[in-house]
């Protein structure tokens, strides 16, 4: 305890030495979100909350005070090339964005280009050495190690962070290496982002990787997820896989978009389901293509029950799709052999380069005996893919470099309820 007030009070020091050594103008930051949850199943004071923060840069130091529903809280950080410290709410030396998050709110400003707005975290304290560079420490938050100090070691660029809890036993790892080259003459390019949180035997977390080699115009995309009671997907508080624990893993190989395989397998408590299909172009130009695709669907009871518990059938779809650049339009229609019916779409578009939407939908037959693939953002950046039953489903998300702004509704089978969500965060600097 001594040895931490010693460390304490000599980073105090040398930060107000170098508040006086440099000359430096400070940079405040404004930052608020307003977030709106509807479903018969949510009590009325839990379907809004808000979150204000005021952030403040100078120099080595950082702050920030900010009210989280009606709770006020304060943060603070110290960084320079040898030392870090941090304490509070907000702050913290390592990317990652499950580890000690308050799940009840989140920061959609991750992109470093446009400004970053660190996620919101439950109380902790972190010291570390040499934060600039291989970067190792020790901190203490809530939930995590409340009485006994953990281990934190990252990289450089935050690439990669680990950090181990000797008191509840909890892991976390993160991985973020975007557009890597093995060469630097190389054609091809990988990207990989992965993060996981809590024990060897119980853990949430996510994989994709994508690779992508330009001139041959293939892409491929290998994600898995695993969910552990509602912690993976907290950009949205609707649950539209239904269940709060599944396993999935999904592939998928382009070239030139229009002509592409994929295969996804997902695993619940109950149920293991298969989807494989392909998709090829019939009529292609620079306005698009139509497509036609096939896929095979079955799932099988993990608990055998019946005589014949594997359930098959096999799906034809057409669809209108479009892509050039970042724009990507996609207008599909599925029958199943099953009598099953499914209608897609999904839009991608840059309106000015600072802007991106994003549309998602799905609609289904009541009826249907499989479920649908759908999309489902996880950290508010990486999308996975996912299985729904929900007769209807639609997201809509705007991202600029000072407003994000989410919305999403579905409907359950057989009129069971439907719920919507929306969510709008903004920042301005000054």
């Amino acid at each position: 305890m001594k040895a931490s007030l010693y460390i304490l009070g000599f980073l105090v020091v040398l930060g107000i030495k170098n508040l006086f050594a440099e000359e430096a103008k400070p940079k405040f930051t404004l930052y608020g979100t307003a977030e709106y949850f509807e479903s018969r199943f949510v009590k009325e004071n839990q379907k809004s909350k808000t979150n204000a923060l005021f952030n403040t840069q100078y120099k080595n130091w950082q702050a920030g005070i900010e009210k989280r529903g009606e709770t006020p809280l304060g943060s603070l950080e110290f960084k320079n090339e040898f030392f870090y410290f941090s304490a509070g709410h907000r702050y913290k030396p390592i990317s990652g964005f499950y580890i000690l998050r308050d799940e009840k709110y989140y920061s959609a400003f991750q992109n470093p280009r446009l400004g970053v707005i660190p996620q919101p975290l439950k109380k902790s304290i972190w010291l570390g050495i040499l934060p600039i560079k291989w970067s190792g420490g020790i901190f203490m938050g809530e939930g995590i190690s409340e009485h006994k100090p953990s281990l934190y070691l990252k990289s450089p660029e935050d690439i990669f962070a680990y950090t181990y809890s000797p008191e509840t036993k909890i892991h976390f790892f993160a991985l973020n290496l975007r557009n890597y080259k093995t060469h630097p003459k190389s054609d091809g390019e990988f990207t990989i982002s992965s993060q996981a949180l809590g024990k060897r035997e119980n853990y949430y977390g996510y994989m994709n990787f994508t690779a992508f080699f330009p001139k041959k115009g293939i892409e491929a995309r290998i994600s898995h997820y695993r969910e552990d009671n509602g912690g993976l997907f907290v950009s949205n508080q609707d649950n539209l896989t239904g269940t709060n624990n599944e396993k999935a893993f999904n592939l998928k190989i382009s070239r030139y978009h229009y002509d592409r395989l994929e295969a996804f397998k997902n695993i619940s408590d109950k149920l293991e389901e298969r989807v494989i299909g392909v998709n090829s172009s019939i009529l292609q130009g620079s306005k698009g293509a139509i497509c036609i695709s096939g896929r095979a669907y079955q799932k099988i009871p993990v608990v055998i029950e019946d005589k014949n518990p594997i359930l098959n059938t096999l799906a034809l779809g057409i669809s209108y799709e479009y892509r050039l650049k970042s724009t990507e339009f996609m207008l599909r229609f599925e029958k199943r052999k099953s009598q099953d019916e499914l209608a897609e779409l999904k839009w991608t578009v840059r309106p000015i380069p600072e802007w991106k939407m994003e549309i998602s939908s799905l609609i289904q037959k009541d009826s249907n005996q499989f479920r649908s693939l759908y999309e489902q953002w996880s950290d508010g950046e990486n999308i996975n893919t996912i299985l729904t039953d929900r007769a209807a489903a639609f997201k809509l998300k705007l991202v600029s470099d000072f407003l994000v702004f989410n919305v999403s509704g579905s409907r359950k089978k057989s009129g069971a309820g439907e719920i919507y969500f929306a969510n709008i965060q903004f920042k301005q600097e000054f």
